[in-house]
């Protein structure tokens, strides 16, 4: 993911701080995005050719790509000396240190420690077996059985390797989901959230799963299945947009989380990817559920087609006052229905939602009148009125 230092505050404040003791550390661990405007600093993947560190600079976001022994490592000796909501700092140099109970400090030894735990727990329970025909089974860190499309190069090694996709969205998601609760989850895959939810509202919930690749609807109606939860689970092997009717849908075949009505041989290719154009049956989410039916809880991720999405559940969100939505905000996705972030963000006000930003440590965030949205960067929102 791609962080623009001008429109990201915390990105920039973090860069800020080291660049203000002026050289004092010769040698810094970065991300690599923030390379560009630290001299003397290396990216985490090629740490291990650098010299010993003055300063590591830990996104917590990247916590559990890097692995706890990796950060054990890299922060031994170190002592935490800046923090925000996204990043902590270590550094070895003589200068003032940040109490262990600073929030943010707090939250990332928490990450951390839940890290081991989850490796931990991994490396001696979590298995992945090939199947055959582009099927292997694993198990998530949630304990869960998982189908996945070998195929697949967007979610598939993140859940073979690690059980768990998007570990920040998945917490705030988790921390949303109430036993009894309806959900829906738009555009599925293979099933990760709605697999969690699945697991979280019990008998007396449901949750509706709509996933407009066939291949991938079989394997959550699979992952429903095998966990025993087809009694709360349905599967639409359908897209939803603003009305419906048939959509032609581009199916890139590797980056198969990538694919959408704006994929195009050209875009796939950037990736070295291909497409395969197929009309595929859409349903509005007003035309699929009765009046009055209550939902608690939407998570959308359409590449894009949020905007349709939405404008196909006005009485839905209307009948609905507390449904709350997880889903992308991608203003380069939008750009199509709205010209700038700020116009879909005045949208979405004007139907009651307030917009909070989820952080790397699963925290919220309200944007308010006065944030400025980005126009090339990806954020995960959540939508609720209040």
């Amino acid at each position: 993911m791609s962080h623009s230092l001008s429109l990201d505050a915390y990105w920039r404040e973090t860069a800020d701080f080291i660049a203000g003791l002026n050289g004092a550390a010769r040698s810094v661990i970065v991300p690599t995005d923030m390379q560009s405007v630290l001299p003397n600093s290396t990216d985490y993947e090629n740490s291990a050719a650098a010299p010993a560190a003055d300063m590591v600079v830990l996104h917590k976001g990247e916590i559990e790509r890097l692995g706890a022994n990796w950060i054990v490592e890299a922060i031994r000796g170190m002592a935490p000396v800046y923090a925000n909501a996204v990043f902590v700092v270590f550094s070895r140099l003589p200068i003032e240190r940040l109490s262990e109970a600073n929030p943010h400090v707090s939250s990332f030894r928490t990450m951390l420690q839940l890290e081991k735990q989850r490796a931990g727990a991994a490396s001696k329970a979590r298995q992945s077996i090939y199947l055959g025909n582009n099927r292997a089974i694993t198990t998530t860190i949630y304990g869960h059985k998982f189908f996945v499309d070998t195929r697949d190069i967007s979610l598939t090694p993140h859940l073979l390797i690690d059980g768990n996709w998007e570990p920040w969205v998945t917490d705030a998601f988790r921390q949303v989901v109430e036993p009894g609760m309806n959900v829906i989850d738009i555009g599925a895959n293979m099933g990760h959230f709605a697999l969690i939810a699945a697991s979280l509202v019990g008998s007396e919930g449901h949750v509706y799963a709509f996933e407009a690749n066939r291949d991938l609807a079989e394997i959550v109606h699979s992952n429903f299945s095998v966990n025993g939860f087809s009694g709360h689970g349905t599967v639409e092997a359908k897209a939803v947009f603003s009305s419906t009717r048939t959509l032609q849908i581009g199916f890139q075949k590797r980056y198969m989380g990538s694919s959408s009505i704006h994929a195009t041989s050209k875009s796939a290719a950037r990736q070295l990817d291909s497409v395969e154009m197929r009309d595929v049956p859409a349903v509005s989410l007003d035309d699929y559920f009765p009046a009055g039916k209550r939902i608690d809880l939407i998570k959308i991720d359409a590449e894009g087609s949020e905007p349709s999405i939405l404008a196909g559940a006005e009485r839905l969100l209307s009948e609905n006052k507390d449904i709350q939505i997880f889903m992308e905000f991608s203003p380069v996705l939008f750009r199509h229905a709205y010209k700038t972030p700020d116009a879909f963000a005045a949208m979405i006000r004007e139907r009651g939602f307030s917009i909070y930003r989820i952080l790397a440590d699963s925290s919220l965030e309200l944007c308010t009148a006065s944030t400025v949205f980005p126009v090339e960067q990806h954020w995960d929102v959540l939508l609720r009125r209040w």
